[in-house]
């Protein structure tokens, strides 16, 4: 008879047991305070719920308890939920005594670590059951966003330049972009750098680059630019980096990408190539790789791809590469962009002007 008792326990018991699940997604935003609230509800119990969450947080390695968020009575509905984060908003928030909980109370941000996170829901109707889930998350240094392109202090030709940076990493794919871009006059702090009216100011950038809008106007050459990058996610800043300038300066020298095979070597905002009917260049294949992987770009549109570019076979070694432009629907006199993937090194872009 125990033995039986003993058994419907744990059926009783595995019935009970996870018919509230909280899901948390785990990111950049776990930084923050406010960040613990990206969480969802799976209420599988076939009904709504009244009750009150409770989300706690301490140090996974010290376990010093750090802050304890409760909310007031909220209805969850059966099903999946993720709008019952917004009622912790305006939830009370008690902050434990030691020292990092006093540290994070000021800053609102989680410093590097191990943390333990637990979500709980206490029923207004005592009878029914509690539930909770805890979750480890680890805090990495976060990095700051750095610039790439144009570099800083440089001199470029292009008056629509492509703007690229590196990301902060760890790397998160809910992470979106502003970027700023204005004219730096003359005796300008940088304090007072983007009180100009800017030239560029986008956002909601998915993408680690973006081409110059359509809508702007040109860069004037002599004159000199300035630009920053601001990381954020769900509308808090996670990361910025440093305001690089540059100045166009249109003095290439424009070589000619048909007089030779020339090693292919990264040029994009600086010097330019001339090509009429074929482009030529040199390209090294270190690895068993039997097609060249690349595109060829319009800057002007978007860069947009050029549709049905000639195949390139490779041989291990040294190639010398032809590509018959004759081939491809180019328009004359119009700036291209041809990205070059070589297998496990980092892409080779060129900029080119189709001649006849």
């Amino acid at each position: 008879m125990k033995k039986l008792l003993f058994t419907i326990l744990i059926i009783c018991f595995s019935r009970a047991f996870g018919q509230m699940n909280f899901i948390f997604t785990s990111s950049t935003l776990t930084r923050t305070v406010d960040g613990v609230l990206n969480f969802q509800i799976q209420n599988l119990t076939g009904k709504n719920l009244l009750g009150n969450l409770i989300i706690s947080a301490k140090n996974s390695q010290s376990n010093q308890p750090l802050f304890i968020i409760y909310s007031q009575e909220v209805k969850v509905p059966n099903g999946v939920s993720s709008s019952l984060q917004y009622n912790l908003l305006s939830a009370k928030i008690s902050f434990s005594q030691n020292q990092e909980a006093k540290l994070i109370s000021q800053t609102r941000k989680f410093l590097s670590g191990t943390y333990t996170i637990c979500f709980k829901f206490m029923p207004t109707d005592k009878l029914q059951d509690e539930y909770e889930n805890c979750v480890d998350i680890e805090i990495a240094p976060l990095t700051p966003v750095s610039l790439i392109s144009p570099d800083d202090m440089d001199t470029i030709c292009s008056k629509r330049p492509y703007l690229s940076w590196q990301p902060p990493m760890p790397l998160s794919q809910a992470v979106k972009y502003k970027m700023f871009l204005t004219e730096k006059k003359d005796n300008q702090t940088i304090e007072s750098l983007f009180l100009n009216v800017p030239i560029i100011n986008i956002d909601g950038i998915t993408s680690s680059g973006v081409v110059y809008p359509s809508s702007a106007p040109d860069l004037q050459e002599g004159k000199t630019y300035v630009w920053q990058v601001v990381a954020y996610e769900s509308s808090q800043v996670i990361s910025q980096s440093e305001i690089w300038t540059f100045t166009v300066q249109c003095k290439d020298k424009i070589n000619d990408f048909n007089d030779n095979y020339r090693e292919l070597k990264t040029i994009i905002n600086g010097n330019f190539y001339l090509s009429t009917d074929i482009l030529k260049f040199a390209f090294v294949n270190n690895y068993n790789v039997k097609k060249l992987d690349y595109s060829i770009l319009d800057i002007q549109n978007d860069m947009k791809p050029i549709e049905r570019v000639p195949e390139v076979k490779l041989i291990n070694g040294y190639n010398k590469i032809n590509i018959n432009l004759n081939q491809i629907e180019l328009t004359e006199n119009k700036d291209y962009l041809i990205v070059v993937r070589p297998f496990n090194q980092n892409e080779i872009k060129v900029r080119f002007r189709y001649v006849k």
